[in-house]
Protein backbone atom coordinates (compact mmCIF):
# COMPACT_ATOMS: atom_id res chain seq x y z
CA UNK A 1 0.00 0.00 0.00
CA UNK A 2 1.36 3.38 -0.93
CA UNK A 3 2.00 6.20 1.53
CA UNK A 4 -0.80 8.30 0.06
CA UNK A 5 -3.36 5.55 0.69
CA UNK A 6 -2.10 5.06 4.26
CA UNK A 7 -2.37 8.77 4.98
CA UNK A 8 -5.85 8.83 3.44
CA UNK A 9 -6.95 5.96 5.69
CA UNK A 10 -5.53 7.74 8.76
CA UNK A 11 -7.60 10.82 7.96
CA UNK A 12 -10.94 8.98 7.81
CA UNK A 13 -11.56 8.53 11.62
CA UNK A 14 -10.79 12.17 12.55
CA UNK A 15 -13.00 13.43 9.71
CA UNK A 16 -15.91 11.18 10.82
CA UNK A 17 -15.53 12.26 14.45
CA UNK A 18 -15.33 15.90 13.40
CA UNK A 19 -18.48 15.69 11.24
CA UNK A 20 -20.45 13.93 14.02
CA UNK A 21 -19.28 16.47 16.60
CA UNK A 22 -20.17 19.38 14.32
CA UNK A 23 -23.62 17.96 13.61
CA UNK A 24 -24.20 17.29 17.32
CA UNK A 25 -23.29 20.90 18.05
CA UNK A 26 -25.57 22.25 15.32
CA UNK A 27 -28.51 20.09 16.37
CA UNK A 28 -28.31 21.33 19.97
CA UNK A 29 -28.16 25.05 19.18
CA UNK A 30 -31.27 27.18 18.83
CA UNK A 31 -32.60 28.34 15.51
CA UNK A 32 -29.91 29.96 13.38
CA UNK A 33 -28.90 30.02 9.69
CA UNK A 34 -26.98 26.75 10.07
CA UNK A 35 -29.77 24.83 11.87
CA UNK A 36 -30.18 21.25 10.68
CA UNK A 37 -33.53 20.19 9.31
CA UNK A 38 -35.73 17.78 11.28
CA UNK A 39 -34.49 14.56 9.58
CA UNK A 40 -30.83 15.44 10.08
CA UNK A 41 -31.25 16.41 13.73
CA UNK A 42 -33.28 13.23 14.39
CA UNK A 43 -30.43 11.21 12.87
CA UNK A 44 -27.90 12.99 15.10
CA UNK A 45 -29.98 12.33 18.22
CA UNK A 46 -30.25 8.67 17.22
CA UNK A 47 -26.47 8.39 17.10
CA UNK A 48 -25.72 10.73 20.05
CA UNK A 49 -28.83 10.79 22.29
CA UNK A 50 -27.47 13.35 24.78
CA UNK A 51 -26.38 15.75 22.08
CA UNK A 52 -23.90 18.49 22.83
CA UNK A 53 -25.49 19.30 26.19
CA UNK A 54 -23.84 16.22 27.69
CA UNK A 55 -20.46 17.94 27.46
CA UNK A 56 -21.39 21.40 28.64
CA UNK A 57 -22.91 23.18 31.63
CA UNK A 58 -24.45 26.60 31.86
CA UNK A 59 -21.52 28.99 32.42
CA UNK A 60 -23.78 31.33 34.43
CA UNK A 61 -24.92 28.56 36.77
CA UNK A 62 -24.44 29.60 40.41
CA UNK A 63 -21.80 27.66 42.26
CA UNK A 64 -22.01 26.50 45.86
CA UNK A 65 -19.07 26.80 48.19
CA UNK A 66 -18.76 25.19 51.61
CA UNK A 67 -16.86 27.04 54.31
CA UNK A 68 -15.84 26.12 57.83
CA UNK A 69 -16.01 29.15 60.10
CA UNK A 70 -13.01 29.60 62.40
CA UNK A 71 -13.42 32.78 64.43
CA UNK A 72 -13.56 35.66 61.94
CA UNK A 73 -12.12 33.63 59.06
CA UNK A 74 -13.73 31.35 56.53
CA UNK A 75 -11.82 28.27 55.36
CA UNK A 76 -12.92 26.95 51.97
CA UNK A 77 -13.68 23.23 52.19
CA UNK A 78 -14.68 22.24 48.64
CA UNK A 79 -11.83 23.72 46.63
CA UNK A 80 -10.64 22.78 43.17
CA UNK A 81 -9.19 19.34 42.58
CA UNK A 82 -6.54 20.76 40.23
CA UNK A 83 -3.96 21.30 42.94
CA UNK A 84 -0.77 19.45 43.83
CA UNK A 85 -2.22 18.11 47.10
CA UNK A 86 -4.95 16.37 45.05
CA UNK A 87 -2.42 15.13 42.48
CA UNK A 88 -3.79 17.62 39.92
CA UNK A 89 -7.18 15.90 39.78
CA UNK A 90 -6.07 12.28 40.03
CA UNK A 91 -7.19 11.99 43.66
CA UNK A 92 -10.89 11.26 43.97
CA UNK A 93 -11.28 12.78 47.42
CA UNK A 94 -12.48 16.18 46.14
CA UNK A 95 -14.96 14.55 43.77
CA UNK A 96 -16.36 12.52 46.65
CA UNK A 97 -16.54 15.62 48.81
CA UNK A 98 -18.48 17.49 46.14
CA UNK A 99 -20.93 14.59 45.78
CA UNK A 100 -21.36 14.61 49.55
CA UNK A 101 -21.92 18.39 49.43
CA UNK A 102 -24.54 17.95 46.70
CA UNK A 103 -26.58 15.58 48.86
CA UNK A 104 -26.39 18.03 51.78
CA UNK A 105 -27.32 20.98 49.55
CA UNK A 106 -30.54 19.26 48.50
CA UNK A 107 -31.64 19.09 52.15
CA UNK A 108 -31.55 22.88 52.60
CA UNK A 109 -34.99 24.48 52.06
CA UNK A 110 -35.08 27.57 49.84
CA UNK A 111 -36.53 29.59 52.72
CA UNK A 112 -33.29 29.22 54.73
CA UNK A 113 -31.11 31.06 52.20
CA UNK A 114 -30.38 34.69 53.10
CA UNK A 115 -29.64 37.13 50.25
CA UNK A 116 -26.53 39.23 50.65
CA UNK A 117 -26.08 41.99 48.04
CA UNK A 118 -22.29 42.27 47.76
CA UNK A 119 -21.67 42.84 51.46
CA UNK A 120 -19.15 41.10 53.66
CA UNK A 121 -20.27 37.60 54.68
CA UNK A 122 -20.09 38.48 58.39
CA UNK A 123 -22.99 40.92 57.98
CA UNK A 124 -25.23 38.28 56.41
CA UNK A 125 -24.73 35.12 58.48
CA UNK A 126 -28.17 33.98 59.60
CA UNK A 127 -28.89 33.17 63.24
CA UNK A 128 -30.86 30.06 62.37
CA UNK A 129 -29.14 26.97 61.11
CA UNK A 130 -30.42 24.01 59.17
CA UNK A 131 -29.72 20.53 60.49
CA UNK A 132 -28.78 18.20 57.66
CA UNK A 133 -27.77 14.57 57.85
CA UNK A 134 -24.81 13.08 56.04
CA UNK A 135 -25.77 9.51 55.19
CA UNK A 136 -22.55 8.56 53.41
CA UNK A 137 -20.89 5.39 54.64
CA UNK A 138 -17.76 7.20 55.84
CA UNK A 139 -18.81 10.87 56.17
CA UNK A 140 -16.01 13.42 56.01
CA UNK A 141 -18.03 16.41 57.13
CA UNK A 142 -19.62 17.13 60.49
CA UNK A 143 -20.32 20.23 62.56
CA UNK A 144 -21.26 23.79 61.63
CA UNK A 145 -20.56 25.15 58.16
CA UNK A 146 -21.61 28.01 55.91
CA UNK A 147 -22.93 27.38 52.42
CA UNK A 148 -22.54 30.24 49.97
CA UNK A 149 -24.37 30.17 46.64
CA UNK A 150 -23.08 32.74 44.14
CA UNK A 151 -23.29 33.40 40.43
CA UNK A 152 -19.93 33.78 38.68
CA UNK A 153 -18.73 37.15 37.43
CA UNK A 154 -20.02 37.58 33.86
CA UNK A 155 -17.42 37.03 31.18
CA UNK A 156 -17.81 40.58 29.89
CA UNK A 157 -16.76 41.92 33.32
CA UNK A 158 -13.92 39.48 33.91
CA UNK A 159 -11.19 41.84 32.66
CA UNK A 160 -12.41 44.77 34.77
CA UNK A 161 -9.75 46.58 36.80
CA UNK A 162 -12.20 46.89 39.70
CA UNK A 163 -12.64 43.83 41.87
CA UNK A 164 -16.20 42.76 41.16
CA UNK A 165 -18.05 41.00 43.94
CA UNK A 166 -21.29 39.36 42.89
CA UNK A 167 -24.26 39.19 45.26
CA UNK A 168 -24.64 35.86 47.00
CA UNK A 169 -26.89 33.82 49.24
CA UNK A 170 -25.72 32.32 52.50
CA UNK A 171 -27.03 29.57 54.74
CA UNK A 172 -25.74 28.16 58.02
CA UNK A 173 -25.91 24.38 58.26
CA UNK A 174 -25.08 21.85 60.93
CA UNK A 175 -24.01 18.49 59.48
CA UNK A 176 -24.86 15.44 61.55
CA UNK A 177 -23.29 12.17 60.38
CA UNK A 178 -25.76 9.28 60.35
CA UNK A 179 -24.42 6.43 62.46
CA UNK A 180 -25.12 2.88 61.37
CA UNK A 181 -26.80 0.69 63.97
CA UNK A 182 -24.53 -2.01 65.40
CA UNK A 183 -27.07 -4.81 65.94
Amino acid sequence: MSDIKKRGLLLIPPVIIGVISYMAFLSSTGFNPLTLDYRESKLVYTVIPQGWGFFTRDPREPYTLLYKRTGDKLNLINDSGAEPRYLFGLSRSTRRQNIELGSLYLQVPDSMWVSCPSKAWKECVPDDRVFVSDSFKHPRLSGEYLLIRQAPVPWAWSKSYDKIKMPFEICKIYIEPVRESTN
